[in-house]
C-alpha cells in the first residue's frame, strides 16, 4: 500500500527507468530478450515473483507490435520452466492488471506477472499480521533464477563459486582458483553450486550475484555462497586481500563484482 499510495514511487516512469539502467542486478533485470525484458518484482506477493516488460512504454495491449506480444507469449513457457528447475514450484499465478482500478500497481506500462505457488504457501499471515512470508531475500532469489536463466540460453556452462567463510567474511575458498561448478542436466545451477563447495564447508546458502552486471544472451555465471568452513580445510581458505596473487584475472573479476554486489546487504 505505501507503494501504490505514492510515497515509495519515484517520479516517471519505473520500467523505462529500469530499462536504462546499465547495473541489471541492482535493477532486479534478469533478462533482456530483443523486445521485452524480465525484472524481479520489488514488492512481490511470494517468492520468485517475475514480470515480462515489454521495452515499449504503453499501457494497452493492442498498441504492442505482434511481434512484442509473441515474443511476451514465448517467454511465458520458458520462464515457468526456469522457476520449476530454481524453486521446486508446483503452480503458478500468471496475468496481467490493467488500470489503477484494476489493480496495476504501474499502470502506464503494462506487464505480466508470473508468480510461483506452493500448497499451503498462504496462510493466515498477510490477513491477520499484514506480513508476507518471504523464504529468501530478492537478491538470494535473483541470483538464483538468473544463474538459471543463463543456463537456458547456453551460457551457464562452468561458473566460479565465490565461497565466503561464514566466520570471517574476510575470507574466501581458494586452491589456486575459484572453485568452479558443472551444472548437471537434473540439478539447478545454484545446488550445483552448492554441491561442488559441499566437501569443503557446511550450512551453505546462496548469498548473492557474481556474474556480469548486463544480463542478456551470452553472458556468464558466477555465484556468491556462504557457509561454514569445515575443519581440516584452513589451509584452502585465504584472505580476500592474498586472492589476487591466486585467481587469474577472469576469476578476480568474479570476486571483485560479487563483494561489490554483496556490500550493501553487509
Amino acid at each position: 500500500m505505501r507503494y501504490l499510495s505514492g510515497d515509495a514511487k519515484p517520479p516517471g516512469c519505473v520500467f523505462c527507468q529500469l530499462l536504462d539502467d546499465d547495473n541489471d542486478v541492482t535493477s532486479l533485470i534478469l533478462h533482456r530478450a530483443e523486445h521485452c525484458f524480465v525484472v524481479m518484482n520489488l514488492f512481490p506477493y511470494g517468492s520468485g515473483h517475475i514480470m515480462i516488460v515489454p521495452n515499449q512504454h504503453t499501457s494497452e495491449p493492442a498498441a504492442l507490435d505482434p511481434v512484442v506480444r509473441h515474443e511476451m507469449a514465448d517467454l511465458l513457457p520458458f520462464l515457468m520452466d526456469v522457476l520449476r528447475t530454481t524453486l521446486t514450484c508446483e503452480g503458478f499465478n500468471s496475468g496481467f492488471n490493467f488500470g489503477e482500478s484494476g489493480g496495476a500497481g504501474i499502470a502506464e506500462h503494462l506487464h505480466q506477472h508470473i508468480v510461483p505457488r506452493w500448497r499451503g504457501d498462504a496462510n493466515f499471515m498477510p490477513i491477520i499480521a499484514s506480513t508476507k512470508v518471504m523464504p529468501e531475500t530478492l537478491p538470494v532469489g535473483y541470483a538464483k533464477i538468473r544463474a538459471e536463466i543463463e543456463r537456458a540460453m547456453g551460457s551457464a556452462v562452468s561458473i566460479p563459486v565465490l565461497a565466503l567463510t561464514e566466520e570471517d567474511r574476510s575470507m574466501v575458498l581458494v586452491d589456486r582458483t575459484l572453485p568452479t561448478a558443472t551444472p548437471k542436466k537434473d540439478q539447478s545451477v545454484w545446488r550445483s553450486a552448492v554441491a561442488t563447495v559441499s566437501d569443503f564447508m557446511t550450512e551453505i546458502e546462496v548469498a548473492g550475484w557474481a556474474g556480469p552486471f548486463r544480463a542478456g544472451p551470452g553472458g556468464d555465471t558466477g555465484l556468491v555462497v556462504r557457509g561454514r568452513l569445515n575443519p581440516g580445510h584452513l589451509a584452502k581458505v585465504v584472505s580476500i586481500d592474498d586472492a589476487e596473487s591466486q585467481l587469474s584475472p577472469e576469476h578476480m573479476a568474479f570476486l571483485t563484482r560479487g563483494l561489490t554486489l554483496l556490500a550493501p546487504l553487509a
